[in-house]
């Protein structure tokens, strides 16, 4: 039995859920292949169904179910290394989704909507994150920059005006130009709204919003910036999106 569940669990499932159960116990080698959607299907239930019959075994949602019986079914090695990626991915989405404070996504919308000029800062492959998002703002008619360079960075304050305010992405902090950026710039009353995946950094103590996401290690990329940008990306798509209906 691949599914093997206490009495109280047990007894806690309706016969549908049940019927969910029964399929993955005996066809692991089909279910471990198949969408939520394929399941539904496959054990004449519903998606809604299947849904709750795996948080009830303890899973945290499909991705959780596929590793686990990925583990289980050790010859199927190959569905083990696919699945630890969706379960990775799984828990950045979840996590980052999870620990946001619609207050704080409320705040951070007021104060571009209030600016004269949004400067964005960012390094490296965060860049890239930080481009779409100053783009999508341009193209809601924001004046929004994007300043990636470390020494236009470090002397941001000399660009910058009282009626602006600057966001800061980062996964991790490991630029200095950030800190000395946002340090002259509170100096000046400036908004500073700062998107990175680690807590407890100095910019979150110089910001007036921070946004924490929740980030792991992309495998086989630990030398070469391996710390997925996803969170962030997430993150930068709320406040766009929420921003787009106000």
């Amino acid at each position: 039995m691949l599914i093997e569940l206490d009495e109280k669990t047990q007894l806690n499932l309706t016969s549908a859920e049940q019927e969910v159960v029964d399929y993955i116990n005996n066809h692991g080698d089909t279910a471990i292949e198949q969408s939520i959607t394929e399941l539904a299907e496959f054990s004449y239930t519903s998606i809604a169904t299947v849904s709750r019959a795996i948080r009830k075994c303890g899973f945290t949602g499909i991705p959780d179910l596929r590793l686990y019986l990925a583990r289980k079914l050790s010859h199927r090695k190959e569905h083990y290394a696919v699945n630890k990626v969706l379960s990775n991915i799984y828990q950045e989405c979840t996590n980052t989704i999870d620990n946001l404070k619609i207050s704080d996504i409320m705040k951070i919308v007021e104060y571009i909507k209030k600016s004269k000029q949004i400067y964005v800062i960012a390094r490296g492959d965060t860049s890239f994150v930080a481009e779409c998002f100053v783009h999508r703002l341009q193209l809601m008619k924001y004046n929004c920059f994007l300043t990636t360079d470390s020494e236009v960075i470090r002397r941001l304050v000399k660009l910058v005006d009282k009626d602006d305010m600057v966001i800061t992405f980062t996964a991790h902090n490991t630029t200095p130009e950030f800190e000395i950026a946002q340090r002259d710039c509170r100096k000046m009353g400036i908004p500073i709204v700062t998107c990175i995946c680690k807590s407890g950094t100095v910019l979150e103590e110089l910001s007036d919003v921070t946004i924490v996401g929740y980030n792991t290690a992309i495998d086989g990329l630990f030398d070469f910036c391996g710390a997925s940008r996803l969170p962030l990306e997430i993150i930068a798509r709320i406040i766009i999106e929420y921003l787009s209906h106000n």
